[in-house]
Protein backbone atom coordinates (compact mmCIF):
# COMPACT_ATOMS: atom_id res chain seq x y z
CA UNK A 1 0.00 0.00 0.00
CA UNK A 2 1.02 3.66 -1.42
CA UNK A 3 1.73 5.96 2.51
CA UNK A 4 1.36 8.97 0.31
CA UNK A 5 -1.92 8.00 -1.59
CA UNK A 6 -3.58 4.40 0.38
CA UNK A 7 -3.95 2.40 -3.70
CA UNK A 8 -2.91 -0.81 -2.73
CA UNK A 9 -0.67 -2.72 -5.05
CA UNK A 10 -0.73 -6.05 -4.60
CA UNK A 11 -4.09 -8.13 -2.83
CA UNK A 12 -4.01 -11.77 -1.83
CA UNK A 13 -5.13 -14.16 0.46
CA UNK A 14 -2.66 -16.52 2.14
CA UNK A 15 -3.02 -19.44 5.20
CA UNK A 16 -0.06 -17.99 6.89
CA UNK A 17 1.63 -14.23 6.25
CA UNK A 18 5.33 -15.14 5.93
CA UNK A 19 8.07 -13.98 3.26
CA UNK A 20 6.99 -16.07 0.29
CA UNK A 21 4.26 -13.50 0.57
CA UNK A 22 5.84 -10.60 1.17
CA UNK A 23 8.15 -11.29 -1.37
CA UNK A 24 4.72 -12.51 -3.87
CA UNK A 25 3.41 -8.82 -3.27
CA UNK A 26 6.96 -7.52 -4.13
CA UNK A 27 7.13 -8.78 -7.32
CA UNK A 28 3.44 -8.46 -8.34
CA UNK A 29 4.19 -4.55 -7.72
CA UNK A 30 6.94 -4.50 -9.70
CA UNK A 31 5.65 -6.59 -12.62
CA UNK A 32 2.78 -3.85 -12.87
CA UNK A 33 4.35 -0.50 -11.95
CA UNK A 34 8.18 -1.06 -12.33
CA UNK A 35 10.19 -0.65 -9.82
CA UNK A 36 9.74 1.45 -6.91
CA UNK A 37 12.10 4.31 -5.72
CA UNK A 38 11.87 3.31 -1.73
CA UNK A 39 10.73 0.51 0.31
CA UNK A 40 9.53 0.86 3.96
CA UNK A 41 8.91 -2.31 6.20
CA UNK A 42 6.57 -2.57 9.64
CA UNK A 43 7.99 -4.69 11.89
CA UNK A 44 4.77 -5.15 13.40
CA UNK A 45 5.20 -2.51 16.00
CA UNK A 46 1.66 -2.43 17.62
Amino acid sequence: MDDATNEHYSMFFVDKEGTASSFRGVAETIARNGLFCSLNTDRGSH
